[in-house]
Formats: C-alpha cells, sequence, structure tokens
C-alpha cells in the first residue's frame, strides 16, 4: 500500500478482510481507470466438479438476494467475432 501511495495512485478502498474467504486486501485506481485488487492470505476452496461450483454459485446468490430483498437475476452475456 505505501508503493501505491508513493506512486500516487489513488486507494479505493483501505485494508479490509473479506468474509468469505478471509483475505486482506486493498484496492487502487491503477494507470488507465483500472481499478486494481492487492490481497493476501485468502483461504483456498477446492471443488470436486462442476456441480459443486454451481451450487455454490447458487447458494450465493440466494443469499445475495435475501440479503438485499429481490430475486436472484440471471444474466448471459455473448460476444462474438468474425475475426476481424
Amino acid at each position: 500500500m505505501d508503493r501505491v501511495k508513493a506512486a500516487g495512485l489513488h486507494i479505493l478502498a483501505t485494508l479490509g478482510r473479506h468474509s468469505n474467504d478471509e483475505m486482506i486486501s486493498f484496492y487502487f485506481l491503477a494507470p488507465g481507470e483500472i481499478a486494481f485488487e492487492v490481497g493476501y492470505d485468502g483461504k483456498t476452496i477446492e471443488y470436486r466438479g462442476d456441480s459443486e461450483i454451481v451450487a455454490a454459485i447458487r447458494d450465493l446468490e440466494r443469499e445475495i438476494s435475501k440479503l438485499n430483498g429481490t430475486e436472484p437475476v440471471r444474466q448471459i452475456r455473448t460476444f462474438t467475432s468474425k475475426g476481424y
């Protein structure tokens, strides 16, 4: 964080701990107006397969919706290119 300050970059969020993975991190605005996170000591979660990942994401969506008092929103975005 000292290096970011010394470089004159804007700190977006000071040191804090994530509640989900217990990582300690801070956020700053990098050149090009890109938000960047620097973190340390987060716990690793390993899934045995895609179905476990899907279930974990659905659980998080339900939890967030409950906290917000809304229904889960699903979005699918597709991007295509013809190669030029």
